[in-house]
């Protein structure tokens, strides 16, 4: 049986007072500073962890099944936690140079397009198949999905 957990004091009474003040400027964050390694990660353990707090609107099962890229942020998550990624199949190596993301010509020069971004190769949903992605753009569906369930 699992155990009924209680709010942090003072970090956030509800899910969506969670997801609205710790995991969306962390996400925000991280999307406008697309080269920070910390920021990246920081922005994925606490969206990875929504799910955590909005128990009671998304069963584990309808999130890993329908919010995109739950099981790369999940490997990301855990592997920050133990030093390794388990599961190859849904996401591998992360690159800080030398990719393209799309958005050309927009943001200051050092920004997107034309600066260091994250990307990881990773799985959409469990069926797709592995491709490069923008840690920004997979935060920003994650955002998505959590802002209309918790709605």
């Amino acid at each position: 049986m699992r155990e009924a957990r209680q709010p942090i004091n003072g970090l956030a009474a509800s899910a969506v007072e969670y997801f609205r003040d710790v995991a969306c400027p962390a996400i925000s964050e991280s999307i406008f500073d697309p080269g920070s390694k910390s920021k990246a990660l920081a922005a994925c353990i606490l969206a990875h962890h929504i799910a955590d707090w909005a128990s009671e609107v998304a069963a584990w099962e309808e999130m890993r099944a329908d919010c995109p890229y739950s099981e790369a942020l999940r490997e990301i998550a855990l592997g920050a936690k133990h030093f390794q990624v388990k599961n190859v199949e849904v996401i591998r190596a992360a690159a800080t140079d030398g990719l393209r993301t799309r958005g050309y010509g927009t943001g200051p020069y050092g920004r997107g397009p034309y600066g260091p971004a994250i990307h990881t190769m990773a799985k959409r949903c469990p069926t797709a198949d592995l491709e490069w992605t923008h840690v920004g753009e997979m935060l920003k569906l994650v955002r998505t999905w959590w802002a209309d369930k918790l709605a």
